[in-house]
């Protein structure tokens, strides 16, 4: 995979660009940012022999001399914190990789107590911060806020969280 040589001096500006605009014949249909990792699904290129009709991209954003760039991670090296909603989208198989992702945000979720926050993108709540936290046997009930207003998390709502933050 080739590194697009772009600059830009924000990193929003950076994200908007490569979330907007077609690139190599792919179309972006959703993306995610969790932490400095920008993961996408794109259509497949155009023309691609043996493509699956969705592709999984993912990349760190990273800003060197106030210039913002991305690094795609080939596909057998990304992280583990894609988000769990994109794999019943997107065309990649690595059985191993799936399962060390599900492991991580189950990770993630068994460790979530109050004060901490569970992230959301494209939603009209960006984040919860949770009030409580009650375990019934093998499940768990998660309340939180956002301004104001009182939320219940499912582990359907879980399943849509892009980015954990746990309160220090």
């Amino acid at each position: 995979m080739t590194t697009l040589d772009l600059h830009f001096r924000t990193r929003d500006g950076l994200i908007s660009h490569l979330t907007n605009l077609p690139f190599g014949g792919r179309r972006i249909l959703a993306h995610a940012v969790v932490g400095d990792v920008l993961w996408r699904l794109a259509t497949s290129a155009v023309g691609t022999k043996n493509a699956t009709p969705v592709e999984l991209l993912c990349g760190s954003l990273a800003c060197w001399d106030n210039a913002w760039t991305e690094q795609p991670f080939p596909e057998g090296q990304m992280p583990y914190s894609c988000p769990l909603s994109f794999f019943d989208i997107a065309g990649f198989d690595d059985r191993n990789w799936r399962e060390k992702v599900r492991a991580y945000h189950e990770s993630m979720q068994r460790s979530l107590r109050p004060k901490d926050a569970v992230f959301f993108q494209g939603f009209t709540v960006p984040y919860v911060t949770l009030t409580s936290r009650i375990d019934i046997g093998f499940k768990s009930i998660l309340e939180g806020e956002y301004n104001g207003e009182s939320y219940v998390l499912t582990p359907a709502h879980l399943r849509l969280a892009t980015d954990y933050r746990l309160a220090s």
